[in-house]
């Protein structure tokens, strides 16, 4: 284990399920802004869906890639907020991951390069008084900016084992190749309506030899999709399509609309991709 703190933390991010209507991303920035004044910080998302911590992780195991090593995400969706769970300071992949222990680290625990993680203990740089409702600002802002400089991630607490942080079930998208079947869910929506799937364009791998062979159905709510398109200009306005996202995950989307409006889907409804063989009549000649 290597306590050394080879370099300072260069920006900070939040993602959080906190909304902008009300103060608490603008009070976070602001403590860390009194600690850390030359520090960036940027905005993630605060929209995640409230107390939903598996969009949490699907958003942040999306994001953290495209920031620099060394940056810190806080990442606050926190229903055991006041309680007794921990909060953790995780080094992962080169970045610093600050969050409660409830499983919101699950898929970069599952898919990164896990370097060590930590209990946050150092009580003497929480604000005081502690609010037992907002440890964004108490607890996660003051010990994040202290982060970026005057500490180093051993020194927020006790060493944690990497087998004793809280993981999630995650749905898995399951592959079926004799039927050619792929099931899963989705598991979210966007700002935009886009229904995000668990179904991950490396999952089509396993049919990779027959893709150039084949059409496909993507099934979802009672309605049939055919084929995966490229770009959103290849259908028609307010037509459904399935495509692959930025995120590398098979979305569902309306041109120009709301496919989760229209289709009333919601979390954990099934999505069905089906891989038919073309057959050529020459092939057996």
């Amino acid at each position: 284990m290597n306590k050394k703190n080879t370099s300072r933390v260069n920006c900070i991010t939040l993602t959080t399920d906190f909304g902008v209507t009300d103060e608490y991303v603008g009070v976070m920035k602001g403590v860390i802004r009194s600690i850390a004044p030359d520090v960036p910080v940027i905005d993630i998302t605060h929209a995640i869906g409230p107390q939903d911590i598996r969009h949490g992780a699907y958003i942040i195991h999306a994001a953290f890639a495209y920031f620099p090593e060394n940056s810190l995400h806080m990442i606050i969706v926190d229903p055991g907020v006041g309680s007794d769970r921990r909060i953790i300071l995780a080094r992962i992949s080169g970045h610093l991951f600050l969050a409660p222990d409830n499983g919101i680290l699950s898929l970069l625990l599952e898919k990164e390069t896990y370097e060590a993680a930590y209990e946050v203990t150092c009580d003497h740089l929480f604000l005081s008084p502690l609010s037992n409702t907002f440890h964004g600002r108490d607890i996660f802002a003051p010990v994040a900016a202290h982060l970026t400089g005057s500490i180093a991630p051993h020194e927020v607490g006790t060493y944690l084992p990497q087998h004793k942080l809280t993981r999630l079930t995650l749905p898995q998208a399951c592959v079926d190749l004799e039927t050619r079947t792929i099931t899963g869910a989705v598991i979210a929506a966007d700002h935009f309506g886009n229904l995000m799937t668990n179904i991950h364009q490396d999952t089509f791998k396993s049919f990779q030899h027959t893709l150039s062979k084949s059409s496909m159905t993507v099934s979802i709510a009672g309605h049939t999709l055919h084929g995966i398109q490229e770009s959103y200009a290849q259908s028609q306005e307010k037509e459904l399509l399935a495509l692959f996202g930025s995120r590398g995950y098979l979305e569902i989307s309306m041109v120009n609309d709301n496919a989760a409006d229209s289709l009333s889907a919601v979390p954990d409804e099934q999505v069905t991709v089906k891989i038919f063989l073309k057959i050529n009549k020459f092939d057996n000649i």
